[in-house]
């Protein structure tokens, strides 16, 4: 009898029952009853921490028509220091959400008449490098005059904590639910900055937190001890929605110092000529 009294107690407490639990009102006779079973599931709130941030307006100085270059249509203009053009980072880190619950970013570009631009990236050498060409219009914004075709770099960073592990990744995009959405980044491993350090280096010249701050952000809400990341490399997909981890990132899109902005005229540019393009962004999330 002693025995079958210390097995139910060890069962009530595999159930994570009280003893009193146990206990049992009986009806003598017939008996129409059952037992009715359910519970709570508790989802963590996971709160959009994104902030984002277009670069300043680049303005070139007046240039002399002789440095015009295929019979004065063509004006290459190298960039003289590394130039934002779309920034974005984690201002604090998130639990992850199974659902997503509107916290990974969907980047989308679009030029001044509001037609879709889409990079056209290099996917190779692991650059993060990639060509963005726009159209050209005289000041009014609607007389055409060409192209403008632009060498950019994009560094694209998720990162993550749990209580016992790390890692920060310089993604790449799949046709799925991804971080920033399949045509802000390269499609490609070979196409990405080959570690999450090195792209969010990048990230970091053009503005945006540095990794330390994304190990700071993710491995205190994570309550990880550890000093260095566990996993640094690259990867695809990359979303916040394991309810395990604690989740942060940067995106940088620029220009990198030394690489050209290319301008072609359809025309020769016989008189003095003012000339405009226009990148626009726009931000949702999944």
């Amino acid at each position: 009898m002693k025995t079958n009294k210390l097995y139910m107690a060890v069962a009530a407490v595999a159930l994570g029952l009280s003893s009193h639990a146990m206990a049992l009102t009986f009806t003598d006779g017939n008996l129409t009853g059952g037992v009715d079973i359910g519970g709570d599931i508790a989802v963590p709130v996971a709160t959009n921490q994104w902030q984002w941030a277009a670069g300043d307006a680049i303005s070139f100085p007046s240039i002399h028509v002789t440095q015009m270059t295929n019979s004065y249509k063509t004006l290459t203009l190298p960039a003289t220091a590394n130039l934002p053009l779309l920034v974005g980072q984690t201002k604090a880190a998130t639990i992850g959400n199974a659902g997503n619950a509107g916290i990974n970013p969907q980047i989308a570009f679009t030029d001044a008449a509001g037609a879709t631009v889409t990079p056209v990236w290099d996917n190779a050498d692991n650059t993060g490098n990639g060509t963005i060409t726009l159209p050209v219009t005289a000041a009014d914004g609607t007389t055409a005059l060409g192209s403008m075709s632009m060498k950019v770099k994009v560094g694209a960073i998720g990162a993550y904590s749990t209580s016992n592990g790390s890692a920060i990744y310089s993604t790449y995009s799949t046709t799925g639910v991804e971080l920033y959405g399949a045509a802000a980044l390269p499609s490609s491993a070979a196409g990405v900055m080959s570690t999450g350090s090195v792209a969010a280096a990048w990230n970091a010249s053009l503005g945006s937190k540095t990794a330390t701050d994304l190990f700071g952000q993710t491995h205190t809400s994570a309550g990880n001890t550890s000093t260095a990341w566990d996993k640094n490399s690259s990867v695809s997909p990359f979303v916040f929605n394991n309810p395990g981890s604690y989740y942060s990132g940067t995106y940088g899109l620029g220009i990198a110092q030394g690489d050209d902005i290319v301008v072609n005229f359809t025309n020769p540019v016989t008189v003095t000529t003012a000339w405009k393009s226009a990148l626009k962004v726009t931000v949702t999330y999944l």
